[in-house]
């Protein structure tokens, strides 16, 4: 941990109640955030995986096979 994060820990542990859960609230929320923009770039990838499946640009393996990789 950084010296400014340590520095930034230490006074929030002296806030009420209160304040922690609002501090924890939007640092969650900016996380949140971060996830939205993953979670809708892997939504584009996955939904030109079975445009590509359904066009015969991508083949695939059965469950069985796929496992076996890994036996």
């Amino acid at each position: 941990m950084s010296v400014a994060s340590q520095n930034i820990l230490d006074r929030a542990l002296n806030l009420s109640d209160a304040d922690k859960a609002f501090i924890i609230d939007q640092l969650r929320a900016s996380l949140d955030q971060r996830y939205e923009a993953i979670d809708a770039q892997w939504g584009r990838e996955a939904e030109q995986r079975v445009e590509d499946y359904k066009a015969g640009r991508l083949s695939s393996v059965s469950m069985e096979q796929l496992l076996a990789k890994y036996d």
